[in-house]
């Protein structure tokens, strides 16, 4: 709930939530494919850093739009400059996080963390950069046509 009170707008945190959710599908995929086959305590740990970071680029990419759109652009116009001007800080970040990963993918104890971090952040970048976007475009014309209508 501060989450929207902070933010202010309790729709758009609704499309940010949904990539969450929709973000899942990356480590359990990556779990089921797991060798172990075990969730564990460091798992949810790994989750919360996927968890962490696509809801600070959502952030900024739902901000960048409303900037963009402050500025006289189009809705439709600016959804796309935001979108593409977020492309290298996502994958950069994203990058440099499952790089920072992969060393620990060989040790016995964090593995499962690492697995979770780097396929729930590979996953989660994606859905930042399309999904987060496509959600903005279609929460956009659902409230504007409850306007007029």
């Amino acid at each position: 709930m501060t989450h929207n009170v902070m933010y202010l707008a309790f729709s758009i945190a609704i499309v940010r939530r949904a990539a969450i959710t929709a973000s899942v599908v990356g480590p359990v995929i990556a779990v089921i494919n797991h060798r172990e086959r075990t969730f564990s305590g460091l798992m949810t740990q790994g989750d919360w850093v996927r968890v962490g970071m696509l809801i600070k680029n959502a952030i900024v990419l739902v901000e960048k739009i409303d900037v963009q759109i402050d500025e006289g652009l189009a809705q439709t116009k600016a959804i796309e400059v935001a979108s593409v001007s977020r492309l290298r800080p996502v994958t950069l970040a994203a990058t440099t996080a499952i790089l920072g990963m992969v060393p620990l993918l060989w040790d016995s104890l964090f593995a499962a963390m690492a697995l979770t971090i780097v396929a729930g952040l590979g996953f989660a970048s994606i859905l930042t950069l399309m999904v987060v976007p496509a959600l903005y475009e279609i929460y956009v014309k659902i409230e504007s046509s409850s306007r007029c209508g």
